[in-house]
C-alpha cells in the first residue's frame, strides 16, 4: 500500500497527506494522555497538604486560627476535585484518540487497499 504513488490522483494524495498528519497527532495525544494518567502523582493526605500549601500568620493579622483551619479544608476540598476531574479528563482523552487513530487508520487503509483483480 503505497500512499503517495504518482498514479493516484492529486486530491486522493493530498487526502492521505491529512489524514496521515491526523493519525500522527492523534496517536501523539493518546501517548500523552497515557503519560499523565499513567504518571501522575498520588493523592497527597490533608497533612502533607495543609503543611505544603495553608500558610496563615496569625501573629502578622491575617487570618484567626479558626479560620485558618476551615479555608484550608475547603482548599483540600477543592485539591481533591481536581485530582479527580484532571483523571476523568485524561481517562477520555485516551479514549477518544485511540478511537480518532483507529478511524483514521482505517480509512487509510481502505483509501488505499489494492483492488483485487478477478481472473
Amino acid at each position: 500500500m503505497y500512499l503517495f504513488r504518482k498514479e493516484k490522483d492529486l486530491i486522493l494524495r493530498i487526502t492521505n497527506l491529512v489524514l496521515l498528519i491526523g493519525f500522527i497527532v492523534s496517536l501523539i495525544v493518546f501517548y500523552n494522555g497515557f503519560v499523565n494518567l499513567a504518571f501522575t502523582n498520588k493523592l497527597k493526605t490533608y497533612i502533607v497538604f495543609k503543611e505544603e500549601n495553608c500558610i496563615c500568620s496569625v501573629s502578622e493579622g491575617i487570618c484567626s486560627i479558626g479560620q485558618e483551619e476551615e479555608e484550608c479544608q475547603n482548599k483540600y476540598e477543592l485539591y481533591k476535585e481536581d485530582f479527580k476531574t484532571d483523571n476523568i479528563v485524561y481517562k477520555k482523552r485516551i479514549i477518544s484518540s485511540a478511537l480518532s487513530s483507529i478511524t483514521v487508520g482505517l480509512t487509510i487503509y481502505l483509501l488505499n487497499k489494492e483492488k483485487k483483480v478477478k481472473k
